[in-house]
This record gives C-alpha cells, sequence and structure tokens, in this order.
C-alpha cells in the first residue's frame, strides 16, 4: 500500500442509502490505495469491537462523545496507527 494525503476517516456508522461506515471506509481506503486510520461513529450501543472492527482496524466511539474526548482520539488513533505501520505497535 502507498502512503495517503488522508490522515483520517471519521464517520458515522449509519449513512444514506444503506451504506454504512464500514462500507465507506474500505471504499475510500481502496481508492487512496492506503491503510488509513479510521474511526466509527455510532450512538448504536450494539455495535462492537468484534470481527469487522478487528479486521478493518477501525476503532468505534460511541456517540455522544464530547470534544475534547473527541480530539484525543483522533490524535491517538493517527499516532497508533503510524506507530504500528512502522512496526512499532
Amino acid at each position: 500500500m502507498t502512503s495517503s494525503p488522508i490522515d483520517l476517516i471519521l464517520t458515522d456508522f449509519h449513512l444514506d442509502a444503506g451504506l454504512s461506515g464500514y462500507e465507506l471506509i474500505k471504499r475510500v481506503r481502496k481508492r487512496a490505495g492506503a491503510q488509513i486510520p479510521s474511526i466509527l461513529l455510532t450512538g448504536d450501543v450494539e455495535i462492537r469491537h468484534g470481527p469487522e472492527s478487528t479486521a478493518t482496524a477501525v476503532v468505534i466511539a460511541y456517540k455522544p462523545l464530547p470534544y475534547e474526548k473527541l480530539a484525543n482520539l483522533i490524535q491517538e488513533t493517527i499516532s497508533s496507527f503510524g506507530a504500528q505501520a512502522s512496526g512499532g505497535v
């Protein structure tokens, strides 16, 4: 995979036209040709860290999420992803 000008994908789980946040993340990554760090926001407590989030390396965050926590999560996700990509984690 190549590097991407996209630093992070931040999306909701439920999108229009039956598209899920997981599907959006897969499509963006494929189009970019890169494994981009991603956060999936949801208010649905039934969504858990399961096989799909693990297989797609997606962080799940539950709404409502205060701005400070979201900002920290974004920074941590980008940093953690970079460490994993370079073999640090």
